[in-house]
């Protein structure tokens, strides 16, 4: 199987050379492993695996002597079932004149361990680094791994065109369907079913069995499935809840759950002090559309593009691909969503310094007749008055095959992202 390039990559390497300690987060089976021993490859640096249970008991009962029989530089996997040990490694580290990176870190979610050391020594850059990745971005599967941030400026566009293979709508969503987990794009796993099957175990079994002991397993993976077929929406923690048979703070604590293991994301309401209408409450998407589509029980690209959740889940994808392209960068940009008491939305509001970028995503773009001949033109989208946006030329991410200029608004294709 050919090993597919991460953004990452050099970020890790440039990292490595200045600072001591470098913990890496990201969802289970989304590379970093490989990743990592891609990159240790013709080095000394050894690997060392934590689920291994008798490399994990020497861990716990003796974290001291364990160093000292594993000596730097070492890659220690899943470091959230021992977060002790890297307690341990920064204090020994603290004092220590050679800041050169000798371990890396990875871990599969969040803790409130984890959280901790890192608040502790989040202002120590050359002692500790933190790192977050995300599963594969389009331009990592079909070209392109040096295109950096999405930026909806002429610039930017223009330098992400001449690194994208143009892809119709049909292959779009086939590239939705499929999912961007390594293990599915390395062409190890070519059935959707069996690839999400085993992930939903694995997901089940480790991240949240550890972070909930005795959880019913079957219940929150209804718990998914409800989440699944509501991408794009507003959260409503409480009618989740009822639709799965759980409390409304069980659902907030396994929402909370599902964002620390790198599942979903949460985009946040855009308000301004102008506006008096806009619903502050975040919209849900799931990192991985191919999870979607499984969770969600579309068989075949050709189904999802005609079902129900053709919109959302485009929508979904959209978004998740600019917020990969800022975590690769490792970019603290904020995506935003606005919608007021009227229903009238913008996607996506991205937020770059004092700039707003507002974006619309949309599967089909209806063209209007010209009054008195048969021509046609395309439809001028506004945003909403009285949202601050107003005033904003908007960004229109839709399936189309080129780019256009109509008016105030800009048409972009998704493969362009």
């Amino acid at each position: 199987m050919a090993y597919l390039n991460r953004s990452l990559e050099n970020e890790i390497l440039s990292v490595s050379e200045n600072t001591a300690v470098l913990l890496l987060i990201g969802p289970r089976q989304s590379g970093k492993t490989t990743m990592l021993q891609y990159l240790m490859e013709n080095t000394c640096r050894r690997y060392i695996d934590l689920e291994n249970p008798e490399t994990l008991r020497s861990v716990i009962e003796d974290p001291e002597l364990f160093l000292e029989m594993n000596p730097a530089p070492l890659y220690i996997d899943e470091i959230q079932i021992a977060p002790n040990l890297l307690s341990l490694i920064l204090e020994t580290y603290l004092n220590n004149e050679n800041k050169e990176c000798s371990y890396w870190f990875t871990a599969s979610r969040m803790t409130d361990s984890l959280e901790s050391v890192i608040s502790k020594y989040h202002d120590k850059k050359d002692l500790f680094s933190v790192l977050h990745m995300a599963p594969l971005s389009q331009s990592e599967i079909y070209g392109g791994t040096e295109s950096g941030p999405f930026i909806p400026i002429a610039e930017d566009i223009e330098k992400r065109m001449s690194l994208r293979i143009p892809c119709s709508a049909s292959e779009t969503y086939k590239r939705i369907w499929n999912g961007q987990m390594p293990a599915r794009m390395s062409g190890r796993f070519k059935s959707l079913d069996v690839y999400y099957s085993a992930f939903l175990q694995a997901l089940l079994s480790k991240d949240i069995y550890e972070a909930i002991p005795g959880v019913d397993k079957l219940l929150f993976s209804a718990f998914m499935c409800a989440a699944a077929c509501r991408i794009g929406q507003i959260l409503n923690i409480h009618e989740i809840a009822e639709e799965v048979g759980i409390s409304d703070d069980t659902s907030k604590r396994w929402f909370d759950l599902l964002v620390n293991c790198g599942t979903i994301f949460f985009l946040d309401p855009y308000s301004s002090e102008i506006s008096s209408r806009a619903i502050k409450a975040p919209k849900i998407y799931f990192f991985d559309t191919g999870l979607v589509a499984y969770l969600t029980k579309y068989m075949t690209p050709e189904i999802l593009m005609c079902g129900a959740l053709s919109s959302a889940i485009l929508e979904n994808y959209v978004i998740s691909e600019i917020r990969k392209s800022l975590l690769n960068d490792q970019r603290d940009f904020k995506l935003m969503h606005y919608r007021d008491k009227d229903s009238k939305e913008i996607d996506l509001v991205l937020k770059i310094g004092a700039d707003l970028y507002p974006i619309l995503i949309r599967k089909n773009i209806i063209l209007r007749k010209k009054p008195g001949n048969d021509s046609t033109k395309l439809p001028i989208y506004k945003a909403p008055g009285g949202s601050g946006l107003s005033s904003k030329s908007l960004l229109i991410i839709c399936l189309r095959d080129t780019p256009q200029i109509s008016g105030n608004n800009i048409l972009l294709p998704v493969w362009v992202i």
